[in-house]
């Protein structure tokens, strides 16, 4: 909803979540994803849930968000850390 209200495309929106259930949504809205693993989850339960990238420290999420590396691809992403 924010996005349409915004007029951006899906690629243009980073969803930075903590469960499971982020991942599906961002997948399902077709955005790139971001799973912290300082939340809810651990982060084999993140990696299992095809985050684009797991990030394990917060100062780690600037760094990836400057650097552009966010976008996804058309096939699964594989899940590493940045």
């Amino acid at each position: 909803m924010f996005r349409r209200r915004r007029g951006l495309s899906s690629r243009e929106v980073l969803l930075i979540g903590d469960s499971t259930a982020d991942a599906g949504a961002a997948r399902a809205a077709g955005c790139p994803s971001v799973g912290v693993t300082w939340g809810t989850h651990s982060r084999a339960a993140l990696a299992d849930a095809s985050f684009d990238r797991l990030i394990d420290r917060p100062d780690e999420l600037g760094a990836l968000i400057v650097s552009g590396q966010f976008q996804t691809s058309a096939a699964p992403a594989n899940v590493g850390r940045v």
